[in-house]
């Protein structure tokens, strides 16, 4: 279980970064955040991968950031991409159950490494499911046909492949379809310079949070 000074360390860091990016802190945190926090922290070290339990919990805050970002954005529409364990789709999915609106969209490409024994988001619990849509499949081939069907979103998440070509297309991809207002939001932005390039490209204001040693959490809003 996570202590409760802990959780609450999370949650303050969390809502001082979602004021800068929104410029609201009005985050209602509920008690229901704090039980999943608790339900993958299990789950978590029951992993046998021990270095996939050091480097996510060795620092949950941006899943944390992306439960105050929802919380605070109200969004109906959000598509991730790269989903893994479903760590952060639980955090995302717990954010929209609590505001009472909105689906999530993920598109997944399964690492050959944990493929048969557990598939992606294993983790996500089964009341959240109802707010969920999952892709299996590489985002090059159904990121552009989810969001031409989707038609407008108002958030995305990138954690799927970290390399510069990637990033920039998924970027460069999903920008035209974020609504006025909306968010970009992506992970390891530290990996190469996408993150950075695409900014100057599209001439935004980004806001970074840094997670560990080299990890960084990256936002865009559309605005």
């Amino acid at each position: 279980m996570i202590r409760p000074v802990i959780q609450l360390l999370m949650l303050k860091r969390a809502t001082r970064f979602t004021k800068k990016c929104l410029g609201t802190e009005e985050v209602n945190i509920t008690s229901d955040l704090l039980v999943l926090q608790n339900h993958l922290k299990r789950l978590i070290d029951s992993f046998p991968d021990k270095g996939f339990r050091r480097d996510y919990w060795l620092s949950p805050y941006p899943e944390v950031i992306l439960y105050t970002l929802l919380r605070t954005l109200r969004p109906r529409t959000v598509v991730e991409t790269g989903v893994s364990g479903g760590i952060s789709s639980s955090y995302m999915l717990q954010a929209l159950k609590d505001n009472g609106c909105g689906m999530l969209y993920s598109i997944d490409l399964p690492s050959s490494r944990y493929r048969y024994r557990y598939k992606s988001g294993w983790m996500v619990p089964e009341h959240l499911r109802n707010r969920w849509s999952l892709i299996i499949g590489d985002s090059k081939k159904e990121l552009k046909p989810l969001l031409i069907n989707l038609r407008e979103i108002d958030a995305f998440f990138h954690d799927s492949l970290h390399t510069y070509e990637h990033m920039l297309w998924e970027y460069k991809t999903v920008w035209p379809f974020i609504r006025w207002g909306g968010l970009l939001i992506s992970d390891d932005i530290q990996s190469n310079r996408a993150f950075h390039h695409f900014s100057k490209i599209i001439n935004r204001k980004t806001y970074s949070y840094r997670k560990g040693p080299f990890t960084y959490l990256g936002v865009i809003r559309k605005s």
